[in-house]
């Protein structure tokens, strides 16, 4: 029967703070780390965050419909599923798709 072997709680550490200084060297040179924003996109270098009109429209009709005319998450999840509107990845919009652009803030930059 094979172990596997759990690395200890010192390694882990250490794996740990190598990856937080990764990033922060990235950050220090001015590097973009996560994922791109709501109302963002990269712009044609791969790093400079430029706003997306469009995506921002599309946030601010799902909080005008849940927020102003009251229409249920899973409503609004359905019209825009029927509209052919989609998450970035191309996936069709759910309940916690919609739940998360009503709840998420972007900057407004």
């Amino acid at each position: 029967m094979a172990q596997h072997l759990q690395p200890d709680d010192a390694s882990a550490d250490s794996h740990s703070a190598r990856i937080r200084r990764a990033l922060d060297a990235k950050r220090l040179r001015g590097e973009r780390v996560g994922t791109v924003p709501i109302g963002w996109r990269l712009g044609d270098d791969g790093q400079t965050l430029v706003p997306d009109f469009d995506e921002r429209a599309l946030v601010a009709r799902v909080r005008r419909m849940q927020l102003v005319e009251r229409i249920p998450v899973r409503t609004i999840a359905k019209l825009l599923a029927d509209e052919g509107v989609t998450t970035r990845s191309g996936a069709p919009m759910s309940r916690s798709c919609v739940n998360y652009l009503i709840q998420r803030e972007f900057d407004e930059d």
